[in-house]
């Protein structure tokens, strides 16, 4: 579609509702496009100087030949939900300058897969200690051209680009101090349901997949039940995620809380809280 900027008003708000009835009358076309094969978080444990190797396996699913950018980014995250991708090696505890991609671009043929192979060079340096981590990003390339060569009128166009990121983590030995911290605790409601929102972050070194737990007491100081959030989560250090536990089966009422992330391997760290059911 071209549009003369000079002669209409371009109603954007139009042209989501148009993108959202694509996406459900031709879902498969809108989905068809790359996939990465194996898992997106890749953790080694290395020594210092180690040099270690892994695999992305991408496939895909076009009935044509699709090109794929393959770059580096650093990632970090706040339990408010915001990520950042900064660019390679600008974090504390990056890895993305040891790694180095074989390919950096690459055209997958029709309905086919193939491996990109990576390499990570652990540098020689007795300040290493913890984990490092960043992330290979696999993007299908879109033409990203809107205006035609010499033309005075915009072309308009919505490109669909599939992008995703492959976590790569190094723990340097177990050579780092694991620690979480409980930095704040609520109850909020959703759809008429009660839940403990629960947020922490990683003040250690050490990369770590947590869980989190309360367990209710009433003023009497009786037991009242124990309630786990549903999923553990990945924390690197100086990072925070947010867990949502469902209380909802916890009568109206004043309760203590004794609230714990669980990292593993006796990484445990807990806080007591007084809380109020309404």
């Amino acid at each position: 579609m071209r549009l003369n900027l000079r002669k209409y008003k371009i109603d954007f708000k139009r042209i989501m509702q148009l993108l959202l009835m694509i996406i459900i009358i031709f879902p498969t076309e809108i989905l068809a496009g790359i996939s990465i094969e194996n898992a997106l978080s890749h953790l080694y444990e290395a020594k210092v100087g180690e040099k270690y190797s892994g695999t992305i396996i991408v496939k895909n699913s076009d009935d044509k030949a699709t090109k794929v950018n393959i770059y580096k980014k650093d990632y970090s995250f706040t339990s408010d939900g915001k990520s950042n991708y900064a660019q390679p090696g600008t974090l504390d505890r990056s890895n993305a300058n040891w790694i180095t991609i074989v390919p950096e671009v690459i055209t997958i043929p029709a309905n086919d897969k193939v491996k990109i192979n990576y390499i990570v060079q652990t540098p020689v340096s007795e300040d290493l200690r913890g984990s490092y981590w960043s992330m290979i990003m696999v993007e299908k390339v879109v033409d990203p051209r809107l205006t035609d060569e010499g033309a005075d009128d915009v072309s308009v166009g919505i490109f669909l680009s599939t992008r995703y990121g492959i976590q790569i983590v190094t723990n340097v030995g177990n050579t780092g101090e694991k620690k979480l911290k409980l930095i704040k605790t609520n109850i909020k409601t959703n759809n008429k349901k009660n839940f403990l929102v629960v947020d922490v972050e990683n003040i250690g070194i050490m990369f770590l997949k947590a869980g989190v737990y309360a367990e209710f007491y009433n003023n009497d100081g009786e037991y009242i039940g124990k309630f786990s959030a549903e999923n553990k989560k990945r924390i690197y250090p100086n990072t925070s995620v947010r867990y949502k536990i469902n209380i909802n089966d916890v009568s109206s009422g004043e309760y203590q809380l004794l609230v714990v992330a669980d990292g593993g391997e006796n990484a445990l760290f807990g806080a007591k809280y007084t809380i109020t059911i309404k």
